[in-house]
């Protein structure tokens, strides 16, 4: 019979995530209204490890967010490579 130990610090579901954030950006206009897009941190990790990326002119840009409690930043430095 199994019965496997639950681990209930972690998403059941999804531990990793990739991302290529390739949408071509559109402006939104309003009448009246001037829109700029900025980039926010939340300062958190939403799952155990996300791996984003952003096309741009000189290849692809990266960014790592990580769970502090899962991984520390010497190990996901050389995730990242």
């Amino acid at each position: 019979e199994l019965a496997p130990e639950r681990d209930l610090h972690g998403l059941p579901l999804v531990q990793v995530l990739l991302v290529v954030q390739n949408a071509p950006r559109g402006g939104l206009t309003l009448p009246g209204l001037d829109l700029d897009a900025r980039e926010l941190s939340t300062g958190t990790s939403k799952f155990e490890l996300s791996f984003l990326f952003t096309p741009g002119a000189e290849g692809l840009a990266g960014v790592v967010e990580f769970d502090r409690d899962r991984f520390d930043g010497a190990t996901v430095e050389r995730l990242a490579g």
